[in-house]
């Protein structure tokens, strides 16, 4: 059995994540698997939540939000199906495992995003890839592709 530290250490992230194989249904203008794909975004700092949608749309995904609050987000898996997801792990003082599990359970591909240390993470999600921030939008948006198109 994998220890927590020894999980952290091996924690996937977005830059690690392995390349996908060659998919010839992909839009040739996009090196992403995400035409039309629809990812929600959960993020309470605007500037991070417009850079990440403007980046999403430009990779052909449909964007459900960005959302800035758990509730809200709770509310946009209810309301809208969802392929994926980026998901900000401090919202407005709360965290965003609960909504973490519920993906999770419904086999929806999502990434963490964080500026904490890694230590605070639950093991739970110790494998849930992870991009630290400052976030690289083009980085991010590329490892959720990736995720996604992992089968």
């Amino acid at each position: 059995m994998m220890t927590l530290a020894a999980s952290i250490l091996s924690r996937v992230t977005c830059d690690t994540l392995p390349k996908p194989p060659s998919d010839s249904s992909r839009s040739s203008k996009s090196p992403y698997h995400l035409l039309g794909r629809r990812v929600l975004v959960v993020e309470d700092d605007y500037t991070l939540a417009m850079d990440l949608e403007e980046t999403l749309l430009a990779a052909g995904a449909v964007v459900l939000g960005p959302v800035p609050d758990l509730d809200g987000a709770f509310e946009a898996v209810n309301a809208e199906a969802v392929d994926g997801a980026i998901l900000d792990v401090r919202l407005r003082g709360e965290t965003v495992y609960p909504l973490a599990d519920l993906l999770r359970d419904l086999g929806v591909k999502f990434l963490l995003v964080t500026g904490i240390d890694t230590d605070d993470l639950p093991r739970r999600h110790a494998q849930t890839p992870l991009c630290p921030k400052p976030l690289d939008m083009n980085t991010a948006v590329a490892a959720l592709s990736r995720l996604m198109a992992a089968r």
